[in-house]
């Protein structure tokens, strides 16, 4: 597993070096790359146009570290499919079965999530309407 570990960082080292050697003798062709507006579907200059995968991944990190998150999701669609970087659904009905008097659901949000209509829509059809109660800690709230 160590040893593993060892060739994985030699062979990221050497990438790394071989591409600042090429960066150093084509500024221009690589100044592209480091321009683009998508440098993670943008060719890179020979030899290094010929990277795929996880060895492409690692000269845009050295590159442009910022547009990783779109180079890697892309990876991802690729190996494994568009289904794992998409966030699934919430299902509330099956939440609520996991849910219990020591586990209630809890609602975190982010900015412009209101699942308030359906929340209250699913306590009137179970039974609960009226038992229903709801805390809004919102910003300038205190509990």
């Amino acid at each position: 597993m160590i040893l593993n570990s060892c060739y994985v960082l030699v062979y990221v080292n050497l990438c790394v070096m071989l591409c600042m050697s090429d960066v150093q003798q084509n500024v221009s062709q690589w100044k592209q790359v480091y321009d683009s507006q998508s440098p993670d579907t943008c060719p890179f200059p020979t030899p290094f146009d010929t990277l795929t995968g996880l060895d492409r991944l690692v000269v845009l990190r050295t590159l442009r570290p910022d547009k990783m998150v779109p180079a890697v999701q892309q990876f991802i669609v690729e190996k494994m499919g568009q289904k794992f970087i998409e966030p699934p659904t919430f299902d509330l009905p099956s939440s609520f079965a996991d849910s219990g008097n020591c586990a209630p659901l809890v609602f975190v949000l982010s900015p412009g999530a209101d699942p308030m209509a359906a929340l209250l829509k699913f306590a009137e059809d179970k039974g609960f309407g009226l038992k229903t109660q709801t805390i809004s800690l919102g910003q300038g709230q205190v509990a």
